[in-house]
């Protein structure tokens, strides 16, 4: 017997299913599995008359009625599906991987500038003895630690290279896997941070890109030059570039063509382009943001979406937080400077000052009769609304929720998330991510 169905099973059409027109064809994507199959357009009608009609499907071709059973197209009529969307929050918000975020922006400093730890207390020492306690103590499976440096003081190199080297030590020690990851402004190429990415294995590194129109195509060149030397000493490393977007548009247009014409395509799939957007978005913005999405796809740049649907804020996820020199500890880092309610104790743990408001509640943030109603729900997850709000995306009542980190609506990230894997799916069959 079919594993499906049995004879006495009904069953209905999915509310979560997207369908759009790529060419002579149909792709039907579902937001709950996230699987996709692609119609000839002449067989389009038929397709929705299944939809409308399982039953129907089931007697004349029940090997396609098994295939949107596979792809979550057609459900068991009893089915809640916001009971499955609950159960994938859950998994993601307690998955055993510890994300955590440090900065010693601003230069290496001791606890006691806070008076959040006495004397000679400082992150050197205290951090390795949180990572082993929060490990053992939460059953940590996985440990990924990533370094944010907006202004490198010339020690941090040394204190990075350290305390990584200890965590991978730590990790080694229990049986964890360890993922680190560098966030840089441009143009730190001294032979610190490449003896850095030699002794650590990266296993990735972003830089900020500088907000100005007015820098050289020559400046623009020698950074991408340099990009060009890390790829080739370092082939494992990915890269990922952050652009901005404001009133005049964003100037990530002026670096395409740079890097097309230093990289080869065959490398491209090393490198992720995201912009910042402007606070007031419009549908021409959103236009010509998804223009140069497609864009970036067509010349062969990774989009990196195989695990941003559904993609969860951090401040919802159990095991993450950022943390400061000072050992003040949030949840987001864009309110890490204003509203840290924790810090690093002297023994290693993080305590919680309960007077101030935490963002870690375990009631998801997509509990509400808008969410709930939404058929983008499990795509989005809700969203983070504390990083909308402080990311200045101002969403209407009656407004399409635009998505980070591009803002554009979910249905255009189906269309784009779908085609990029359109080729992987004619040739292994449907894609199960």
């Amino acid at each position: 017997m079919d594993k499906h169905r049995n004879s006495m099973d009904e069953f209905k059409q999915s509310r979560y299913n997207y369908r759009f027109q790529d060419e002579d064809q149909w792709i039907y994507f579902n937001g709950v599995t996230k699987k996709f199959i692609p119609i000839p357009s002449i067989l389009h009608d038929m397709v929705e008359t299944y939809l409308e009609s399982p039953e129907k499907a089931m007697h004349e071709s029940p090997s396609f009625f098994a295939s949107m059973l596979d792809a979550g197209l057609l459900i068991k009529a009893d089915q809640d599906e916001l009971d499955v969307i609950r159960a994938q929050y859950n998994a993601l918000r307690n998955d055993a991987s510890y994300q955590l975020m440090l900065t010693l922006d601003g230069g290496f400093l001791p606890f006691s500038q806070n008076g959040h730890a006495q004397g000679h207390h400082t992150l050197m020492q205290l951090l390795p003895l949180h990572l082993e306690r929060y490990i053992k103590e939460n059953n940590i499976k996985h440990l990924q630690l990533e370094w944010i440096e907006k202004s490198m003081h010339p020690s941090n190199y040394e204190i990075i290279k350290e305390l990584s080297s200890s965590a991978l030590r730590l990790c080694k020690q229990e049986g964890v896997e360890l993922s680190l990851r560098l966030t840089l402004q441009d143009g730190l190429f001294e032979d610190r941070l490449m003896a850095l990415l030699t002794d650590l294995s990266v296993q990735s590194i972003r830089f900020a890109l500088k907000n100005d129109f007015k820098q050289s195509v020559s400046s623009k060149q020698a950074f991408v030059d340099r990009i060009r030397i890390m790829m080739d000493r370092f082939p494992s490393l990915a890269f990922v570039f952050f652009a901005q977007e404001n009133e005049e548009g964003s100037f990530l247009t002026s670096w395409i063509p740079i890097f097309n014409a230093k990289i080869e395509k065959s490398e491209r799939q090393r490198i992720s382009f995201f912009v910042r957007g402007h606070e007031l978005f419009n549908s021409e913005q959103e236009s010509a943001r998804e223009k140069m999405l497609f864009k970036i796809h067509q010349d062969g740049y990774n989009l990196q979406w195989n695990n941003v649907l559904p993609s969860l804020c951090l401040t919802e996820k159990k095991h993450a937080f950022v943390m400061n020199a000072v050992g003040d500890v949030a949840k987001c880092l864009l309110t890490l400077d204003r509203t840290a309610n924790g810090y690093l104790s002297s023994h290693g743990n993080i305590f919680w000052d309960e007077t101030m408001a935490r963002t870690d509640n375990e009631i998801p943030f997509f509990e509400n009769v808008r969410c709930l109603l939404c058929k983008h729900l499990p795509i989005c997850m809700g969203q983070c609304i504390p990083a909308k709000r402080n990311a200045k995306v101002i969403v209407n009542e009656n407004d399409e929720c635009l998505l980070p980190p591009w803002y554009i609506s979910p249905a255009k990230v189906i269309e784009l998330y779908c085609k990029q894997r359109l080729d992987r799916y004619l040739n292994e069959g449907n894609v199960d991510e």
